[in-house]
């Protein structure tokens, strides 16, 4: 590639070969070590060409394609690449919750705020990230169950139901419940026979249970979760 040196070319090349359109740290230096290459040099020589994109994690980086590289576009919205850098950073272990799921469910009604939200299962060190424009802002919650995720145009985010007790669980956790139940009444409200199910399998995986039945408890007029 004539906008690449013969070192990165054949980096850049070798990644849009394999379709892969997010990449690591880790992995440009393997493959930089399969050429015998210095992964310095030429990772620093992608990023300054724009081939590499860094995303926002350390060391994660988006790929563009050739044409990408030409015409200096990113033609995937914030949230897809977000996906990426995500997938590539956490695994499974992670999914778009609260009022950004609100918004991926269609409940947009009760969704106040302009950030996206985004739930791991660890711990991330600066909690507000910006990319493509967009505020991100992590939470933890570490629940290790796929219960109420969906997977749908290529993005994870929770169900109403698991939506409502993660609200329901951080709010808790910072001793303000106000809005989690507005959500609640809203989802119970929509489908209650749906919620009530749900709620049986998924509100035991909850470090603050006891506390979120009896909130639940009250506005199911006595129904019993546990």
């Amino acid at each position: 590639m004539r906008y690449l040196d013969e070192k990165a070319g054949k980096i850049h090349f070798s990644m849009t070969s394999r379709k892969l359109r997010c990449v690591s740290t880790k992995d440009i230096d393997e493959l930089c070590g399969r050429f015998g290459f210095s992964s310095t040099n030429v990772r620093t020589t992608l990023i300054r060409k724009g081939a590499l994109v860094p995303l926002f994690f350390k060391g994660i980086f988006y790929v563009r394609t050739s044409s990408e590289l030409l015409t200096k576009t990113l033609p995937l919205d914030s949230l897809i690449l977000a996906t990426l850098a995500c997938n590539k950073k956490f695994g499974n272990n992670w999914y778009f919750g609260l009022q950004t799921a609100l918004k991926l469910n269609e409940l947009s009604g009760v969704q106040t705020s302009t950030k996206t939200f985004i739930i791991t299962k660890r711990q991330v060190r600066s909690n507000i990230r910006s990319m493509g424009g967009m505020e991100f802002a992590f939470s933890k919650i570490k629940i290790y169950s796929d219960n109420g995720i969906i997977e749908k145009n290529g993005l994870r985010y929770s169900d109403p139901v698991r939506t409502v007790l993660d609200f329901l669980h951080l709010g808790i956790k910072k001793k303000d419940t106000t809005y989690a139940e507005v959500v609640l009444d809203v989802v119970i409200e929509l489908n209650r026979q749906k919620f009530q199910s749900g709620i049986k399998r998924q509100l035991k995986l909850y470090s603050t249970k006891k506390l979120m039945k009896k909130i639940i408890d009250k506005h199911l007029g006595g129904y019993h979760a546990l």
